[in-house]
């Protein structure tokens, strides 16, 4: 009965902490194509100029909801609420060559942890195989005006005309690494490797043939944590030297007025405080600590950051 009550007990505590985790994310930039055209967002050609959407008969880049494409999509398609963006044989209604969306610039200021979330289907299906080499959706990101870089890719094989996510991002083989899209849509996430202070995501996409309809929607970019200016600020002007350390510890400082620091080991337990009185150069810690992890915390008059510290 104990033993049963233990593992009660523990698998509670994992699953509050999961939770806790799963609703610690912040969102930074969410496009569900709801609002107006082109609100947060914008359609661009081939030459990279600003165009909006247009629809000719069977042949279109356009924003609707499925019930208004489904006569010409082939099959049911699923997992989708309110508007998407639709794309199929686009040269037909005028848009030759590739295309992309691009967002507004995403403040991604302070933020670690970032994740990207888009909705796609691929409306013909496995069972429509209608899909060539040359129809493709790239997802890709920008950091602080550097080059683009594909975090998603999905694309049609002319050796099976089916429709393959590039999970293992080596191109489509339609091998273990491709995962067929079909027209029950399929919500994809990427970890954004880097940081800096904005971000802007592409997608870009092509389809020059007839019934090779693509969707997506929901574009989500979320980080674990964001810190603020002043954090930010402090994060990157101070650091502990030697880390690890066998004795004494020297808090780096590049200028930033510090208050105060406290010492916790990795049970959350205050091990020392130390006054600093607004020292804003090196300044030395006299440590009595035993060999273990420890952390940290600096403190200034607007923010604070947790540095690791390894004693020996």
């Amino acid at each position: 009965m104990k033993k049963n009550y233990v593992t009660k007990v523990l698998l509670l505590s994992f699953m509050m902490i999961s939770s806790a985790f799963v609703h610690s994310q912040v969102v930074l930039y969410t496009q569900d194509f709801e609002g107006p055209d082109f609100d947060t967002y914008q359609l661009y050609n081939s030459g990279n100029t600003a165009v909006g959407f247009a629809v000719n008969g069977s042949d279109y880049i356009t924003r609707a909801t499925i019930a208004s494409l489904s006569a010409g999509l082939g099959n049911t398609v699923t997992g989708f609420t309110g508007n998407v963006i639709a794309f199929e044989d686009h040269d037909g209604a005028g848009f030759f060559g590739q295309h992309h969306i691009d967002t507004d610039a995403i403040n991604i200021t302070g933020a670690s942890g970032i994740t990207l979330k888009i909705r796609l289907s691929a409306a013909r299906g496995s069972d429509g195989v209608r899909y060539e080499s040359g129809d493709f959706l790239q997802v890709q990101v920008s950091i602080d005006g550097s080059g683009y870089t594909t975090v998603i890719n999905t694309g049609g094989s002319s050796a099976t005309n089916n429709y393959y996510e590039d999970v293992g991002m080596d191109g489509i083989n339609v091998d273990a690494n491709d995962v067929i899209l079909d027209q029950t849509s399929r919500e994809i996430t990427r970890t954004i490797a880097g940081s800096g202070s904005s971000m802007i995501v592409r997608v870009l996409f092509d389809s020059q043939g007839p019934q090779e309809e693509m969707l997506f929607d929901d574009i989500v970019v979320e980080a674990a944590m964001v810190l603020s200016v002043e954090e930010t600020n402090l994060e990157n002007s101070v650091e502990l030297y030697p880390n690890p350390t066998s004795g004494n510890v020297t808090i780096k400082n590049s200028g930033i007025a510090l208050q105060q620091a406290i010492i916790t080991d990795i049970n959350g337990r205050t091990v020392g405080t130390h006054s600093l009185s607004g020292v804003s150069q090196d300044k030395e810690l006299s440590l009595n600590l035993r060999a273990g992890v420890y952390f940290v915390k600096l403190i200034s008059d607007t923010a604070s950051t947790t540095k690791k510290l390894v004693v020996r």
